[in-house]
């Protein structure tokens, strides 16, 4: 099991398992408003979250009540702008979407929940309404929910043995008994596969009979049949024996025959995958991988393994899985600036045979094996080039000094210097040079000059909301604070993005608490979010 031990990352994960214990004040409203109203709304929300509303632990936890959203929040309550507060993961899913790489499903429990610990977004909940928008049609990717110890790898499985009838039936040098005992065989693999998805294949019936020896067009796909058993044990799986076995079929001659043509592209991509998992054996440590225990001739094996896949088969059904395999393998072997090449290539090259992108689970990658790769390090910002992974990095490194432990704030300097990188993203530059004044100098009037002077129109990506969200903050400070609520108002009344309701119904609630005008959060129908009534309430 590989764990995450980067200081830095430890010391959120440390924020998260403690509460928030800070005293909250009750609303001054409760004085000032009449008990029959107060009766009245009380009991119309409570109809409608019923006993959600007196879930408590989540605020103990601590929702963010607040548009303050400067320091990292232990409990992963995010806002659905590009926030220093945010985890990297939230940033990185915004911007995915303004690329149009995922779009969220908004759950229908979103506004009518009662419970605090959601409000405005919880990372969770991000996640699980990600849905790719962009994917190549020769790799498909499991669901979340089919996700385990062995999902991956059991997958393949099931899908290679499909793939295994299909050119068994193409090749037309096989008799329809030797197609019949083929299949037989490979029904007869015992694998802990069975065991993960409540199959019974692992089972040998007693009606299958095998040849003593295999014809001169069966043999081929008898040994592969053999390197899959042995591929396929788990943890008692043996790779050096599968990639020998596999090995000595890339020689064959395909010719003419759509099923040996298979079969010659098939075991060329299970070299790969034999050897990803030999390096993963030799590294993998009680708690943790170390690619220092690697034999190096491993390493560079795998990767001749990859090239000639790539290079052979052009237009391979293993295409894709082969170029993500090439990411795998920059990760174990501690190629950091070469992970952050590929991942960027990935992201830019969506039309590509070999993309291979699942965008719901890209950040999870990116934050664990780019930006923290090692118990020691952190991403050196400079080697990262693509505006999406500069500008979710950049918001962490943003976040207030007392935020971090064995590292400071970027400069201004620093950031300064990344700007020839953001060619085609001056919006994402400009709005990281505002958040520095906002965050770091406390200097919301400089913040202003980087900001849009534009009255916002239309349905505004992440990146456009979270630049007019930054200004109404920064107008707040300066204590402008009609011109605040006017932008607040505008922003509310635009058609909006998933999740992005949350903010601007957050800011009219609080804009409510200060004036004490609360009837008007009650009666407006555009304020959906039950917890944040209950809040106030």
């Amino acid at each position: 099991m590989i764990t995450d031990s980067n200081p830095v990352r430890a010391h959120e994960l440390a924020m998260k398992s403690t509460a928030d214990n800070t005293t909250r004040h009750p609303s001054p409203f409760l004085n000032s408003v009449p008990k029959s109203l107060l009766l009245g709304l009380l009991t119309a929300s409570l109809m409608s979250v019923g006993m959600s509303a007196q879930a408590g632990g989540g605020e103990y936890c601590g929702s963010n009540f607040s548009l303050d959203n400067r320091y990292y929040n232990a409990c992963q309550i995010n806002f659905p702008t590009l926030d220093t507060g945010n985890d990297t993961q939230t940033n990185l899913y915004l911007l995915l979407a303004d690329k149009g790489l995922i779009t969220f499903d908004e759950p229908d429990t979103l506004h009518t929940s009662g419970y605090y610990y959601d409000f405005p977004l919880n990372l969770r909940t991000l996640k699980h309404a990600a849905v790719n928008q962009v994917q190549n049609p020769n790799q498909s990717f499991l669901e979340p929910s089919e996700t385990s110890n062995y999902a991956e790898y059991c997958n393949s499985f099931y899908t290679g043995k499909t793939a295994l009838e299909n050119a068994l039936t193409l090749d037309q040098a096989l008799t329809p008994k030797e197609r019949a005992q083929l299949m037989q065989f490979r029904d007869a693999i015992r694998s802990e596969c069975a065991d993960s998805f409540d199959d019974e294949t692992a089972a040998l019936k007693e009606t299958a009979t095998f040849p003593l020896k295999w014809s001169v067009h069966a043999q081929p796909y008898a040994d592969y049949i053999m390197a899959t058993q042995l591929f396929y044990l788990g943890k008692k799986s043996d790779f050096d024996s599968a990639h020998n076995l596999y090995s000595a079929l890339t020689t064959l001659d395909a010719g003419g025959n759509a099923g040996r043509a298979w079969l010659l592209d098939t075991v060329n991509y299970m070299l790969i995958r034999t050897g990803i998992n030999r390096i993963y054996q030799q590294g993998a440590q009680d708690y943790f991988y170390d690619h220092k225990t690697v034999d190096p001739r491993l390493f560079a094996s795998t990767q001749s393994a990859i090239n000639t896949y790539l290079s052979r088969f052009k237009k391979g059904q293993y295409t894709a899985s082969a170029r993500g395999l090439q990411r795998r393998l920059y990760w174990l072997s501690g190629k950091q600036e070469q992970l952050v090449d590929e991942i960027e290539w990935q992201i830019e090259h969506t039309q590509s045979l070999a993309f291979n992108l699942d965008s719901r689970r890209l950040p999870e990658e990116i934050e664990r094996r780019l930006f923290f790769p090692d118990s020691d390090k952190q991403v050196d910002i400079n080697v990262l080039n693509d505006p999406i992974l500069l500008t979710s990095f950049a918001l962490y490194r943003l976040r207030p000094a007392s935020d971090f432990m064995n590292t400071k704030p970027i400069t201004l300097a620093a950031l300064e210097r990344l700007k020839p990188k953001f060619k085609g993203s001056m919006d994402l530059y400009q709005y990281l040079i505002a958040t520095y004044y906002f965050v770091q100098e406390n200097n919301p009037k400089r913040a202003l000059t980087y900001l849009p002077a534009a009255t916002p129109t239309g349905k505004l990506s992440y990146t456009q909301f979270s630049q007019y969200a930054l200004k109404a903050k920064a107008l707040q400070q300066l204590g402008r604070t009609d011109e605040a609520n006017t932008l607040w108002q505008q922003l509310h009344t635009l058609p909006k993005q998933p999740f992005q309701n949350t903010v601007t119904e957050l800011a009219l609630a609080l804009h409510a608490d200060k004036t004490n005008n609360y009837r008007s959060l009650f009666t407006d129908t555009s304020i959906q979010s039950q917890a944040l009534k209950m809040r106030v309430i």
